[in-house]
């Protein structure tokens, strides 16, 4: 690139690394502390310093400027920059850009692209687009191969909006998606590989690609031993996947629904997806909010459609909706059955139509299948309409007698060892909630979370407290069920917990419910 930058004199011959856009960064954080916080705009950051808008700098982050804008126009600028500040931008923007896209697994880098770097097909050069998997209101997702690795990646690609208010409402929701993905690693959530901005497009490359989605899979179900193997599967594996997203890294989808999950046949495998609308509440240790945008009609749960408080039940709520058809599809009923027994009780919205849900379930029930009811079961539970919020689990102290209780042996699952170990169980069918020894959950590398108000229970003489809670996947010695549900951390020394159940000295307690 030729040398001439007009008064720009401190930009080099070619374009900035981002060694020099870091470097470049910290001696800005030097004049201006407050930009410490926002490394995700470096490069406007940067930029803005190049056309002498510096002191406009914070001002136009805190208005959702990050890097992923760039490249911008002066359309994206407006009501931003003036007229002489865009053609100077115009000069120095080409240095803050890419002209080529590196696949680097598994850093999932992210790259601002110029033209020069988009081929014929609108895709980066050095990446060939194979075919299109699906359209949706977000954009169109394609199958792509890397020329140099051979690798094959799902590429959903954005078109960009160009009025200024919409595009800061589609970056919102990029962004979100990106640090959602950066973050979680799943066997049954979608993989994050990189992503790029360029003057048209965000792109957002992820890995495996799939042969369809849930809800193209149970319109195509086949009654064969495959299909139907599968799809018994799928249940475990989209109750594993949320758990997860919940307790280990405290995120909430809060748009499920079949198109939402794809399903790899050749591994038998099933993902959930597009994380775009997720809420990342890491750092509040609260999952419960008031306004969010409703996505899905059909599969949002009754407090959402209500616009009052909701938390990470409502995606117990929707996945409820997602296994009720997978269960009538397994159970030899086409998904249309369900669809048009929702209709005929008077709406398709599950929040709307209690009525149909039932009969659905009824007419399910009639007719007994190898594979039982046990998907119906928990059709039930996941669709009982919550009161109240989920972190508020409440601060009565509920006494309970040992002699009310049954001992059994059991095992829970360590999610990091993945090994099943040895554990004492008490039962008790008064109970409305579980409780775990803190050494218990530590043994087996159980997270937990912040439930805000403190929890009682007492147990005889011995009263417990917690405001942090695990989930807990267990089985009852003898039994093949397995079953998953919330346990509070007891706030006291294992020791005491084992005295309060009775258990031997080394023996790892928990007190459940019934």
């Amino acid at each position: 690139m030729a040398q001439s930058y007009g008064s720009f004199s401190n930009l080099p011959a070619t374009r900035l690394t981002q060694a020099q856009i870091s470097e470049r960064f910290r001696e800005l954080v030097a004049q201006l502390p407050d930009l410490e916080k926002h490394t995700q705009a470096q490069r406007v950051a940067v930029l803005w310093k190049e056309i002498g808008c510096q002191e406009d700098v914070l001002k136009h982050i805190n208005l959702g400027m990050h890097d992923i804008w760039l490249p911008v126009n002066e359309r994206l600028t407006r009501g931003m920059l003036s007229p002489s500040a865009f053609l100077r931008l115009k000069t120095v923007q080409p240095f803050f850009l890419s002209d080529s896209f590196t696949i680097k697994e598994p850093s999932g880098e992210h790259a601002n692209l110029c033209r020069a770097a988009i081929d014929w097909k609108q895709v980066p050069r050095g990446v060939e687009a194979m075919r299109t998997l699906g359209k949706g209101g977000a954009g169109v997702v394609l199958e792509v191969k890397c020329e140099r690795s051979q690798q094959v990646y799902a590429l959903k690609r954005i078109a960009r909006k160009t009025d200024p208010r919409d595009a800061r409402e589609q970056m919102k929701y990029v962004s979100g998606e990106l640090a959602v993905l950066r973050r979680i690693s799943h066997c049954h959530c979608i993989r994050f590989v990189g992503s790029y901005t360029e003057p048209n497009h965000i792109g957002i490359l992820m890995h495996p690609v799939a042969d369809c989605n849930l809800k193209q899979f149970l319109e195509e179900f086949q009654a064969s031993p495959r299909d139907e193997s599968l799809l018994a599967g799928f249940f475990g594996c989209l109750a594993t996947a949320l758990m997860h997203l919940h307790f280990r890294w405290r995120i909430r989808h809060k748009d499920i629904k079949p198109q939402n999950i794809l399903v790899d046949r050749a591994r038998g495998n099933v993902l959930l997806t597009d994380f775009g609308m997720a809420l990342d509440w890491s750092e509040t240790g609260n999952t419960t909010t008031n306004e969010e945008k409703l996505r899905s009609p059909i599969y949002c749960a009754p407090e959402v459609a209500r616009n009052k408080k909701r938390n990470s039940m409502s995606d117990i709520w929707s996945l409820g909706c997602v296994f009720l058809e997978m269960a009538a599809v397994l159970m030899g009923r086409p998904l249309g059955f369900v669809q048009e027994t929702m209709e005929s009780c008077g709406s398709r919205l599950y929040h709307d139509c209690e009525m149909g849900i039932q009969i659905v379930i009824h007419e399910l029930l009639v007719k007994e299948t190898r594979w039982g009811i046990e998907p119906l079961r928990w059709v039930q539970k996941m669709l009982e309409e919550v009161q109240g919020d989920e972190d508020d689990f409440g601060s009565s102290t509920m006494k309970l007698s040992e002699g009310s209780a049954e001992r059994l042996g059991a095992k829970v699952y360590d999610p990091l060892a993945r090994v099943w170990g040895d554990v004492q169980l008490l039962q008790f069918p008064a109970s409305r909630s579980n409780w775990i020894a803190a050494g218990t959950a530590a043994k087996f590398n159980l997270d937990s979370r912040n439930v805000g108000e403190t929890k009682t229970a007492a147990f005889g003489s011995h009263q417990l407290e917690s405001n942090r809670s695990v989930m807990v996947t267990w089985q009852t010695v003898g039994e093949t069920n397995t079953q998953c549900a919330e346990f509070f951390v007891a706030q006291v020394e294992t020791s005491v917990f084992q005295l309060l159940l009775g258990a031997s000295s080394g023996s790892l307690s928990m007190a459940v419910t019934i």
